[in-house]
């Protein structure tokens, strides 16, 4: 019985195979095609030929309904960029918190808020809201227009997020809290 060698550039039921082990160029160390990249050409006898590609637009979701702690002091919701640029989607993400441009509206006071990447996730992040009291409040969230052209040219950024906290966001939070 044979077995398949990752890494040498002959592809026969791996997902991909570019010749080399190595991480960052399209097919991982594992032979598997890494996020934002497309793997082609690769049979038994040449290796595959992988492209980096972005989408024509960034598009940021809301991933679940808002989550109010017990003393209905604390919000948090949690969202999703579909795609983010290498340069700043290396590693952990570590340049990502200052990604996202957050306005808080409708509340009589400005909540003091963090936006945090979620480590370990692709391009999650929790917007967290800390209420003096508790009051409604529309989130707008977008990425950040001074990025278009470091780091998102030809892809648009004009995507907004609204999320609303209403009436009903807090008869949730008090059904589920009893």
């Amino acid at each position: 019985m044979c077995t398949e060698i990752c890494g040498d550039g002959s592809r026969f039921v791996l997902i991909c195979d570019d010749g080399n082990r190595d991480d960052g160029d399209g097919c991982s160390g594992s032979c598997t095609i890494e996020t934002g990249f497309k793997c082609d050409g690769g049979s038994p006898t040449s290796r595959d030929i992988c492209n980096y590609t972005k989408p024509d637009a960034v598009r940021i979701t809301q991933v679940d309904q808002i989550q109010l702690d017990r003393n209905l002091t604390r919000a948090v919701m949690n969202i999703k960029v579909n795609w983010l640029p290498p340069g700043l989607a290396s590693g952990e993400c570590r340049r990502c918190n200052g990604l996202l441009l957050v306005t808080i509206s409708q509340c009589s006071y400005t909540p003091e808020f963090s936006v945090n990447y979620l480590s370990g996730t692709t391009y999650n992040f929790a917007i967290i809201l800390k209420l003096v009291t508790p009051c409604y409040f529309n989130v707008r969230v977008q990425i950040r227009p001074v990025l278009q052209t470091p780091h998102f040219t030809g892809v648009d950024i004009s995507n907004v997020l609204n999320i609303k906290a209403d009436s009903a966001t807090y008869a949730r939070a008090s059904a589920n809290n009893s």
